[in-house]
């Protein structure tokens, strides 16, 4: 994929998660859209190191969220498939690989199905740890905060989320990243406990 092909994907999914963002909170809240960096960036680091198609792993993670507030989130990945083709094609990407970049972007939003491609797997691996760690600390208390949940809520809610997700991450290098993340939001979810109960 060349540059120009890139920036254009880049900005198209940027602009429809700015969008939707608005449409869902009154304005922009760069909730989404960071997220969607964030795991784009974590796709390269990841996708390097396991010899990835580079090509397919940027399109799919920048794409992967484009229908998650237009749908029931057990649809999304189906839904921004078939938007991400549009999108792709009018972008000038590989035609040759855009079945590989659908597939991805299903199989982010479908734990229980099989990711056939490498570079599925390292989709839905980014974006799992993307909600662990530091920045998964701080992307709780947000969406706690635009949900409307108490901070009691959203943990027990997010708790829930970990546990099942966890055992999810498949590549090798994800794997090792991804402990130390673990480790982090566990530790730090212990402790928010331990003093909100007055025993730290």
């Amino acid at each position: 994929m060349d540059l120009k092909t890139l920036e254009r994907v880049f900005a198209e999914a940027k602009r429809r998660c700015l969008e939707e963002e608005a449409k869902l909170h009154g304005k922009p809240t760069d909730y989404l859209w960071r997220h969607v960096e964030r795991v784009y960036h974590l796709c390269i680091k990841i996708g390097e190191r396991e010899k990835a198609d580079l090509d397919v792993l940027k399109a799919a993670a920048l794409l992967h969220d484009i229908a998650k507030f237009q749908v029931d989130p057990a649809q999304h990945g189906v839904v921004g498939a078939e938007m991400a083709e549009k999108i792709l094609k009018n972008s000038g990407f590989p035609e040759n690989k855009i079945e590989a970049v659908k597939h991805a972007i299903k199989g982010h939003a479908r734990l229980y199905e099989e990711r056939k491609t490498l570079e599925a797997k390292i989709l839905l691996d980014a974006d799992i740890m993307e909600k662990f760690g530091a920045v998964g600390v701080a992307r709780l208390f947000l969406r706690c905060a635009l949900d409307g949940d108490t901070i009691k809520e959203s943990i027990i809610k997010h708790r829930r989320m970990f546990n099942i997700i966890k055992d999810y991450v498949e590549t090798g290098t994800a794997k090792k990243m991804f402990m130390e993340r673990y480790m982090f939001t566990q530790n730090f979810l212990e402790r928010f406990e331990k003093e909100s109960k007055a025993e730290l």
